[in-house]
Formats: structure tokens, C-alpha cells, sequence
């Protein structure tokens, strides 16, 4: 007994360090820039299961020498992810043990015992995509613990605390971001013989249980635990295959205009109007000379107008470092299109509550398109519009220019 107790002991210690790797290591997309949640407290109960070797399940449901069968047990648990595919737990359980049938010899186990154990998620360990694994979460389990028996019977009234070690399996159903129901099976082998009040040849009983309960989830935030996925990204909708409204045709931009031909052309009509015989210098030259400058004004006017558009528009939509403040970042984008068409959408949604004072911009961010709104001066303005579009754009979080890239 004792060689196999140190066997889980070495087991558990590995399984420990594997799961402090496993936190350097995690994968940083997994992860938001706001922190998940990784504490729970669980609450369940079920049933223990004490069998003498017999019976449809065998092994898997005890060795007792005395069979103890579906009895009750209640219990909590204290767990802390940390990473997405483990989690370290603590279990706390009661419950009693006695004969199941009369003519077994009588007896009564009062006990008490807890485990610390390592909990992996399968979805995530394994990288399973089924299509429920958004609601769906199966886990394996395994530990060390302790056991405080109290055992009544005809010639025994003894008290014992012992060494035990556990495994199971279970899996989690989702609830929402902040609970999930769980249903699972413990073996537990303990190093006692006197469990159910009889010493036997193995030299050691073994139960197991069968339980079902409540885990609720606390940390900062509207996110997720960390053993969930976290929410899908929303990419903006493709273009409606339907045909849209033509636009009104704009019109279109007049040719720039090349003075020196201008002033070519003029001056050569100019000559040929000299050497006409019916020329009179006062009636066609003066008024010749006005026209030709005022066009020449108009055109200059109207190309420095048009340019002066173009830049004012661009400097509105398209930003390299944003103006100092409180911003909330919806996306990301590889493509300038994608950003600008998810612009639009957030203009068309923040439509009914904009004012002056809102912006929606695209940061030019290296190969990225960030799309940005705000530019409040008080935190307390950004985390506002962050909570109205939570839900559309559940991906979206509160950003603060300027910054140290």
C-alpha cells in the first residue's frame, strides 16, 4: 500500500509542474485584454457506491467487504484556473457508510475527507472543435487527499485518519458567463482497510461516487471562465448579394488645368487678332486680357478648393496617432476597406446618441486599420459607451491615447 500511495504522490507532482508550464505557455489569443474568470465555488451531492467485486459496473463501483451501496454525500469544492486547460481544486466532502443488507454484518462510517486534485479540460487539451463544445465541456480529474473515518459496529469503534488518492471524469454544461452545472464520477482508493468496519486481503477499500451540482464563477468583468471559448469574433456582414440603389452619379472632377497652355493658346489668339485689319485696340484687347485672367482664378480657386476637401476628409476618417483621450476599440483590420465598412455601421448604430464630441476614426496602426470611437476626456464617458455596445460588439474594449506602443 504504501509503494502504491508514493506511485500517486510522484504521479501528482508531475501532473503539478505540467500544469505550472502550462500557464507560461498558454496561448495569448485565448485571452482578452480583459482578464477572464478563474475562480469558482462549486456545491454538489450524489451518491457513494461500496460494492463487494459484484454487480453490472464491478470494480468501478468499490471494493468493500462489507457493501455500502447509494449512499448520500455532500460536498464543495474551491477551484482557480490557471489557464485555459487546467485548473487546481479543492474538494471537501461528508457523508456515511453502512451495510446495505440486513444480514450483513452491521456498521455505520461517519466520515469526513478532502482532496486537492487537478482538473483538465478536455476541449481544450485536446483542441476538439465539435459543435457543442460552446455548451459542452467533458474533464478529467485527479489527486491527493485525506480521510477521517469514524466507524461503529458490534466489536469496533474505531477512528482513523488516512492517506487517500481520487480520479474521475466529468463534464460541465454552460449556464451563462457566471455559473455552469456539472455532473461527474470519483474513484477514491484509501489507504484503510477498515472502511466498512471489516479488514480485508486487499489491505485497502475503495469507493466510488457519483455527483452532480452548481459551479459559480466570480471575477472581474463581462467575461467568461476561462475554461470556456471565449465569444466568437464578429466579422462585418458580407455585401447583400441584392443589388444596391444606384448612387447619384457624381460629378466629375474637371481636368487640371495646364496654365502654360492656357497662356499659349491665348497668346496665339491673340497675335492673329492683331494682324486682322478691322482690329481696334480698345474695343477687343482690354476685354480679351480680363476674361483670360479671371478664368485663369476661377480655375486655380476651384482646384485648391478641391484639394482642400479631399485632405479635410481624409484627416477626419484616417489618423496615425489619435487625439489624447478615452476611446472604445471595436476592430482590428489587416484590410482599409473592412475598417472603413465597419465604420460605417458603427456611425449608422451610435446614429441616435452621437454628439460633437464622439469621433469615429481609423488608426493607421503598421499593417493594422483600428477602429476607434471617443476621444473622451473622463474614463467614465468611454466605459458608457462601452456597456451600450457590449453585446453587438462583445469583442470591443476601452483604450487610452496617448500611449506607449
Amino acid at each position: 500500500m504504501n509503494r502504491l500511495c508514493s506511485g500517486y504522490i510522484l504521479l501528482f507532482t508531475a501532473f503539478l509542474i505540467i500544469s505550472g508550464l502550462t500557464v507560461a505557455t498558454a496561448d495569448a489569443q485565448e485571452l482578452s485584454e480583459e482578464e477572464p474568470k478563474r475562480l469558482s465555488i462549486g456545491l454538489n451531492a450524489g451518491w457513494t457506491y461500496g460494492s463487494a467485486g459484484d454487480g453490472m459496473f464491478g470494480a468501478l463501483a468499490g471494493n468493500f467487504e462489507v457493501p455500502s451501496f447509494r449512499e448520500p454525500i455532500f460536498g464543495g469544492t474551491l477551484s482557480y484556473a490557471v489557464s485555459p486547460v487546467w485548473s487546481i481544486e479543492v474538494l471537501a466532502a461528508t457523508g456515511s457508510f453502512q451495510n446495505q443488507f440486513e444480514d450483513d454484518p452491521g456498521f455505520t462510517n461517519d466520515y469526513l475527507f478532502g482532496t486537492l486534485r487537478g482538473v483538465t479540460n478536455l476541449n481544450k487539451l485536446l483542441g476538439l472543435r465539435w459543435g457543442v463544445a460552446r455548451v459542452f465541456n467533458p474533464y478529467l480529474s485527479f489527486g491527493l487527499g485525506m480521510i477521517r473515518s469514524d466507524v461503529v459496529a458490534e466489536d469496533l469503534d474505531s477512528r482513523s485518519l488516512a492517506l487517500m488518492a481520487t480520479g474521475g471524469a466529468g463534464i460541465s454544461v454552460y449556464l451563462g458567463r457566471s455559473a455552469d452545472l456539472f455532473a461527474q464520477y470519483d474513484f477514491y482508493l484509501a489507504g484503510d482497510d477498515l472502511l466498512d468496519s471489516v479488514s480485508g486481503e486487499s489491505g485497502t477499500d475503495q469507493f466510488a461516487a457519483v455527483t452532480g451540482g452548481l459551479r459559480i464563477h466570480f471575477g472581474r468583468g463581462n467575461r467568461k471562465h476561462a475554461s470556456w471559448p471565449p465569444p466568437r469574433v464578429r466579422e462585418p456582414a458580407p455585401p447583400s448579394e441584392e443589388p444596391a440603389p444606384e448612387p447619384e452619379p457624381e460629378p466629375e472632377p474637371e481636368p487640371e488645368i495646364d496654365i502654360k497652355e492656357e497662356v499659349r493658346a491665348w497668346l496665339t489668339g491673340f497675335s492673329v487678332t492683331l494682324q486682322s485689319p478691322l482690329f481696334n485696340r480698345e474695343e477687343y484687347t482690354v476685354p480679351l486680357i480680363r476674361s483670360a485672367r479671371e478664368r485663369i482664378g476661377e480655375r486655380r480657386a476651384e482646384e485648391e478648393r478641391l484639394a482642400a476637401e479631399r485632405a479635410e476628409r481624409e484627416a477626419r476618417i484616417f489618423v496615425e496617432q489619435p487625439e489624447a483621450g478615452h476611446y472604445v476599440q471595436y476592430f482590428s483590420f489587416l484590410s482599409r476597406s473592412s475598417a472603413e465598412r465597419v465604420r460605417e455601421e458603427l456611425l449608422e448604430f451610435l446614429s441616435d446618441r452621437r454628439d460633437e464630441t464622439v469621433r469615429v476614426v481609423i488608426q493607421e496602426y503598421g499593417d493594422y486599420h483600428r477602429v476607434l470611437a471617443g476621444g473622451f476626456s473622463r474614463y467614465s464617458e468611454a466605459r458608457e459607451l462601452f456597456r451600450l455596445m457590449s453585446e453587438e460588439y462583445p469583442e470591443a474594449f476601452i483604450i487610452t491615447f496617448p500611449r506607449d506602443e
